[in-house]
């Protein structure tokens, strides 16, 4: 009988966890209410992984390559963001352009008349930028057609990304920034290079020079990217995807209970749970209401566990008007979550946290996989062999 593992939440952290554990050979199902930080996230891989040797281990490198998204080199990298600043960056979605090994060259910024872009004042900004006047790297805008239909002009960046998973539409795209320069050597686009993962690769293939985007807003093209790499990953290897919001989870006579909410009620019982559900931003901690005079935050689900910050629960003074977070100070937004450690956990057996939902560990995404394949491995290690996993109804 093999141990079923639950891991409720679909970003990094809940990925990673998921992945890990089923290369191992057990049962995994991951359930994922609505998108989280990961499927907004820019496309800059942010966040130092925390291990001893400060190197990238086998299974976080085992992970991105079976993710087949990201780039993460040793050297770093260096993106563009659609408001013309030049940041690094740990690792890079791979539509991303690098422009670290493009020091000194000239880029070509797409001038493309579309609403909510402005070519020559994204080449103004990034030539004027700290790291291109040291590098000596030039960014020209180049006047360029892009748009088949008038309303494409008002498409979003995200719609308009998505028709670009057309190999037709990339062969002409292709061609006409082929045409409108061949003395630059790298191309500059907004986030508008397809939604599915390789299609980047294509474009590239039939340029034969560097071609890439800047860094996606929120809801942009590199989260939807994430997300179809994520499925695809997760189907590959047999991980049960459920679309659902779970309301509670508890642990009764030895076996872990997750009950799903919806129009169709039910549970589903796992060996171990874990939780990467998020923090504030993925809304997998909220603000309690005005009128709860004992604690500033909550989850969003019925959870065994305690939220703290500093290795302590939160301890906040209470007024009519609800707690005060004053002395707590505005980081607390950023920290709070999920105490895993010390008396004040109470955490269960088998029962893990990973990603922002854990207190006092960076919100970045390198840091969130690193803390998801963490779990999966204590989860595997205590892992107990209860009765076959069944399915429940309400």
């Amino acid at each position: 009988m093999t141990p079923r593992l639950l891991v409720i939440g679909g970003g990094a952290a809940g990925t990673a966890a998921a992945w890990c554990a089923a290369r191992s050979g057990i049962g995994v199902t991951l359930v994922q209410h609505l998108p989280g930080a990961t499927e907004l996230y820019s496309g800059a891989v942010a966040g130092e992984p925390s291990t001893a040797t400060g190197t990238l281990d086998d299974d976080l490198r085992g992970f991105i390559r079976a993710l087949g998204l990201w780039s993460v080199e040793p050297r770093g990298h260096r993106v563009a963001t659609g408001s013309g600043v030049v940041r690094p960056a740990h690792g890079i979605d791979h539509a991303l352009l690098d422009l670290e090994p493009l020091a000194g060259l000239r880029i070509a910024v797409a001038d493309v008349e579309r609403e909510h872009y402005d070519g020559k004042s994204l080449a103004c900004a990034l030539g004027a930028s700290a790291w291109a006047r040291q590098t000596r790297t030039r960014f020209d805008p180049v006047r360029v057609d892009l748009l088949r239909r008038e309303q494409e002009r008002r498409y979003s960046h995200h719609d308009f990304a998505e028709l670009h998973d057309s190999a037709e539409r990339i062969e002409w795209l292709a061609e006409r920034l082929g045409r409108a320069s061949l003395s630059h050597d790298a191309w500059l686009l907004g986030p508008w290079l397809g939604l599915e993962p390789g299609i980047i690769a294509h474009l590239r293939l039939a340029l034969l020079r560097p071609v890439g985007e800047t860094t996606s807003l929120p809801g942009g093209a590199a989260g939807d990217r994430f997300r179809h790499a994520r499925d695809q990953m997760l189907a590959q290897i047999g991980v049960r995807m459920v679309r659902a919001r779970v309301g509670r989870v508890s642990l009764e006579g030895g076996i872990w209970r997750a009950e799903l909410e919806g129009s169709e009620r039910r549970t589903l019982e796992a060996s171990a749970v874990v939780l990467a559900f998020g923090g504030l931003v993925s809304g997998g901690i909220e603000l309690a209401p005005p009128d709860a005079l004992d604690q500033p935050f909550r989850l969003s689900l019925s959870l065994p566990v305690a939220l703290g910050v500093d290795a302590r629960e939160l301890d906040t003074v209470c007024t009519l008007h609800g707690p005060v977070l004053d002395r707590l100070g505005p980081s607390v937004l950023d920290r709070v979550g999920i105490l895993t450690e010390g008396p004040a956990a109470r955490g269960a057996r088998q029962l893990f946290a990973a990603g922002g939902c854990v207190a006092d560990r960076p919100r970045t995404v390198l840091e969130a996989v690193e803390s998801g394949i963490l779990a999966a491995r204590a989860a595997l290690r205590r892992s107990v062999r209860p009765p076959p996993p069944r399915e429940l109804d309400a």
